[in-house]
């Protein structure tokens, strides 16, 4: 077994009773006698995780191709601009990430100054990211990470989409935060984008900004930011989704979709991208994208 790397900052509830609290220095519940185990630095919640509705080779084709593909790299620019918001200073505060798969997202929130939690059920992809990021990794379903000590933010990077009940996700999420902490999401935009490529993906749904502003208010939250990001490329986005067809081999169709466009394009969408982040930096708001963001508040006390 690999040394347990779950500093008490982040001590979990028993995932078995949630009778005690769980860290590096106490890994095994007083009440029921369940101990975390870990794959490497992955802590395992489930000593049987599973993997049932996410290929591994979905995670490995992912982290091919999204050191070298604008969408992700940008994507990564956005969120840094909208968490700007969040709170002036990060240093030490407590970021949750649910569902980091690869874990892109989550070194850049290190990088940032925020410390950092990573929670995914899929192996695959969190054996990708254990070599890209410093902070806790913790495989098990959503419903089973309970933190003893309330955080300052939880984030759900494009991963909302692919759950049945969303509200449920996200009430279990805001439950975690601190009085006056900050949730933020990112998900796939505009139903009529929806093609094979959301089948392929699993996604359940795509969204518009006023679902996520129903979303929010739902879940008693006050909407500091929801705006739609990726204007530029939306229209070769909806010619690709509605008269591009390739292959119909499952694992060809997602090397497609996941392959960078022509360098020439790649660096064309990326200087657009750049330009709609500064342009969004002088109060722009896109009136439309291919994606939507939102970022949330939780009430104070």
């Amino acid at each position: 077994m690999s040394e347990l790397h779950l500093p008490q900052a982040f001590a979990v509830a028993c995932p078995q009773c949630g009778g005690d609290y769980l860290h590096e220095d106490s890994p095994t519940c007083a009440s029921c006698g369940f101990a975390l185990e870990s794959s490497g630095r992955i802590v395992l919640l489930e000593h049987a995780p599973v993997e049932d509705d996410y290929p591994a080779a979905g995670s490995a084709t992912q982290e091919h191709v999204s050191s070298r593909h604008f969408w992700f790299a940008m994507r990564n620019r956005f969120i840094q601009q909208l968490l700007e918001g969040a709170r002036a200073d990060r240093r030490g505060a407590r970021f949750v990430e649910y569902g980091i798969s690869n874990g892109l997202v989550m070194k850049q929130l290190e990088q940032a100054g925020w410390k950092a939690v990573g929670n995914d059920m899929h192996l695959g992809g969190l054996r990708n990211a254990a070599n890209l990021v410093e902070g806790p990794i913790l495989c098990g379903p959503l419903e089973k990470v309970r933190f003893r000590d309330p955080v300052d933010a939880v984030g759900f990077f494009d991963v909302i989409e692919h759950l049945s009940d969303d509200y449920s996700a996200l009430k279990h999420a805001v439950a975690q935060l601190k009085p006056g902490g900050h949730l933020i999401v990112t998900v796939p935009a505009i139903q009529g984008l929806w093609s094979d490529f959301d089948d392929l993906l699993g996604h359940k749904r795509r969204y518009s900004a006023s679902d996520l502003r129903g979303l929010f208010g739902r879940l008693g939250l006050e909407s500091v930011a929801l705006r739609y990001a990726f204007f530029f490329s939306y229209p070769l986005v909806w010619l690709q989704r509605n008269l591009v067809h390739g292959a119909q081999d499952p694992g060809e169709q997602r090397k497609r979709y996941y392959r960078p466009p022509h360098p020439v394009v790649n660096a064309v969408l990326t200087g657009l991208c750049r330009l709609e982040l500064a342009l969004v930096g002088l109060g722009w708001r896109p009136p439309i994208g291919t994606s939507v963001m939102g970022l949330a508040r939780k009430p104070a006390a």
